[in-house]
């Protein structure tokens, strides 16, 4: 686990962040696209790629000229976990919210191939929330 990452944990609860079940339609040519790894094709891995390809463009559309320090921590902590292809994932409450709204901001222009995999991503994380908060009574 990364500096920024334990830092956010220190600050409140966590949630399990599961890139699997995000249920992405993803074309035949991206999938072939996102399965190349360098000893091979790696199917298991689309899922996740795609929704690191779809925060990035979240989050670049939604900051075009740079971030304040506040939210590049938050979104160092994000870098963390997507640099690492992995498949779940404990992060911070706060990590989950952070992303929520950008993701879910009408003003953020995005590729319109990945449209379904914003709205995707977007029940996903109100979800997640939602569990949360329930757990939490």
């Amino acid at each position: 686990m990364g500096q920024a990452i334990t830092k956010l944990f220190a600050s409140g609860k966590a949630v399990n962040f599961d890139f699997d079940v995000i249920e992405l339609h993803i074309s035949p040519g991206d999938k072939l696209v996102l399965s190349r790894d360098a000893d091979g094709i790696c199917p298991e891995k689309v899922n996740t790629r795609a929704t690191t390809a779809l925060i990035m463009s979240i989050i670049q559309a939604s900051f075009p000229s740079g971030m304040n320090r506040r939210d590049g921590r938050i979104w160092q902590a994000w870098l963390e976990i997507l640099g690492e292809d992995i498949f779940k994932c404990d992060i911070p409450f706060s990590q989950v919210e952070w992303l929520a709204r950008y993701v879910d901001d009408e003003e953020v222009k995005i590729p319109f191939g990945m449209a379904q995999w914003r709205e995707a991503l977007s029940r996903y994380l109100n979800k997640l929330m939602k569990e949360s908060m329930k757990e939490d009574g």
